[in-house]
């Protein structure tokens, strides 16, 4: 496997080994509160309890088993990144819900029936947010009588929204609006690089590259050689550019000198334009006689500007 399938790797097994931390601390008692039921001190340990407690675990192992397959794709799409990067957010949300939010909604509704057909009861507290009444699922306070903006969490970190407190539920949605707007900001430009290519096209002083996000022109004049090429250089790093198994786009750095590739890396050859001020420009076509019909084409046209061969 090359570097990229390293990383996604690792990335996967990380967001796994988190989510299997955040399912052990929601299985945790909390004093006398357990997925977001408050239950007498004594019956903690009683065995309908133990028996919520085992079905959560095995709901928990089943679901992130499952989760740990549906991650397999991710890496099957490398050619395609905007597929690859959108199915990574579909699958960190759907390990989310189906991996975290759901076990511990259904173990909640589970311990609250438990609780009522067994008549334990406990004291209401001073504190509302503390009564169980006021929980969704354990997950969710809303309480309109109390003009708390957050409350503590019942899953033993972090803050929740008071729901019921017109403030805070705006609050809420407009940070899930700015979430939302900030993922279609980032997944928007994806599709355009993968499902497009770069235009070759020769003016009469410039050569012209269309590309999505990467696109640029170089006057003729800048040239000072053109020729074809079997490799590029790899050692490589972009600046302003985006590359995969399959593509590199934009700008670059190697070994310090700038260098901007439009190119297929599994098509050669490349056309190689090496500037006056020792830059490159490398280019292709999916097609070799394409690529070398292009060639011919801006070596003609350089030649013709009275620049560089």
């Amino acid at each position: 496997m090359d570097a990229l399938s390293w990383f996604w790797l690792g990335m996967s097994a990380f967001i796994l080994l988190m989510l299997w931390v955040v399912q052990r601390s929601a299985a945790c008692t909390d004093g006398s509160l357990l997925f977001g039921v408050t239950l007498p001190a004594g019956e903690l340990s009683s065995p309908a309890v133990k028996a919520v407690q085992k079905g959560y675990d095995k709901q928990c192992g089943i679901r992130l088993a499952a989760g740990a397959v549906c991650c397999l794709p991710i890496e099957l799409l490398g050619a395609y990144p905007s597929v690859q990067v959108a199915y990574l957010f579909a699958w960190v949300a759907a390990l989310l819900f189906f991996v975290v939010i759901r076990p511990y909604a259904l173990a909640n509704r589970r311990l609250a029936a438990c609780k009522q057909e067994c008549g334990w009861i406990t004291a209401p507290s001073d504190e509302p947010y503390k009564n169980d009444v006021y929980w969704k699922h354990g997950l969710y306070y809303c309480n309109p009588q109390d003009p708390s903006f957050t409350v503590p969490g019942r899953m033993h970190n972090g803050m929740a929204f008071n729901l019921g407190n017109p403030k805070a539920k705006a609050t809420f949605i407009v940070l899930m609006a700015v979430a939302a707007l900030i993922l279609v900001g980032v997944l928007t430009p994806l599709p355009m690089l993968d499902f497009s290519s770069p235009r070759f096209s020769l003016q009469k002083d410039a050569l012209t590259i269309d590309c999505p996000l990467f696109g640029t022109s170089v006057p003729l004049a800048q040239m000072q050689s053109v020729s074809l090429t079997d490799a590029v250089p790899d050692d490589s790093y972009h600046t302003n550019g985006g590359a995969t198994s399959n593509w590199a786009r934009g700008t670059f750095r190697v070994h310090g000198e700038k260098v901007v590739f439009f190119i297929y890396t599994r098509h050669p050859p490349y056309i190689a334009v090496k500037m006056k001020d020792d830059t490159y420009l490398f280019y292709n076509e999916t097609n070799a006689v394409r690529t070398r019909s292009d060639y011919t084409a801006l070596q003609r046209a350089v030649r013709g500007a009275g620049q560089g061969t």
